[in-house]
């Protein structure tokens, strides 16, 4: 604009970057003279950070017979909540201004992002089915980092019975007596080790 007079106040200029800044630290300097000659300087300290922080390795647990049990990637678990850590171990933010908050979200059919504590640990409510959560750390200037996912299974349904095949049995049946059942699950499946047939015999037996 115009040159003001010296008595002019205040005295306003424009500072205009052409090309933009790469991401980092800067301390532009200003300088003002009168016409005396007499100086006056100020320092600015700007930082450009367009890139998100990198979250920590989550650590996913959940409550079994009371006894806290780690969660393995792509493991089933029976639970209604799922507790994440170590969201705040190795996190950085390279160089930038610094880590903020923590968020995840719950895939498929999640209900977008939700916060983490500030400490990197939080409860987390679960459904059942094939679920993805995802992790992210955000910096103080809302800049979102990259995506870091753990893949889990969720059953909290029983398997389904589907009927007995048992043979008549009479008082003249000597020989071992065939037993045999159908059940099944559609979720984390049947476990063989774990199925069996309990018997037993009435006070004439």
């Amino acid at each position: 604009g115009e040159a003001l007079s010296p008595e002019s106040s205040p005295f306003n200029w424009e500072w205009e970057i052409n090309g933009g800044l790469d991401e980092g630290i800067y301390n532009p300097v200003l300088t003002v003279q009168d016409l005396d000659s007499n100086v006056a300087t100020s320092t600015i300290y700007i930082g450009i950070d367009r890139t998100g922080p990198t979250v920590g390795t989550p650590t996913l647990s959940f409550n079994k017979n009371g006894i806290p049990t780690s969660i393995l990637d792509s493991e089933w678990v029976s639970t209604t909540e799922v507790n994440v850590s170590n969201l705040n171990v190795g996190v950085t933010d390279l160089g930038g201004i610094g880590v903020d908050s923590y968020e995840y979200q719950i895939l498929p059919n999640g209900n977008g992002w939700n916060s983490v504590e500030s400490s990197g640990a939080s409860p987390i409510t679960v459904f059942p089915g094939e679920l993805t959560l995802q992790f992210r750390a955000v910096d103080l200037l809302g800049n979102k980092g990259e995506i870091v996912n753990f893949t889990f299974n969720v059953d909290n349904s029983n398997p389904n019975f589907h009927g007995w095949d048992l043979p008549e049995v009479t008082t003249s049946t000597v020989e071992n007596v065939p037993i045999s059942f159908t059940t099944s699950d559609i979720n984390s499946g049947i476990d063989p080790l774990n199925t069996f047939i309990e018997f037993g015999f009435d006070s004439d037996g």
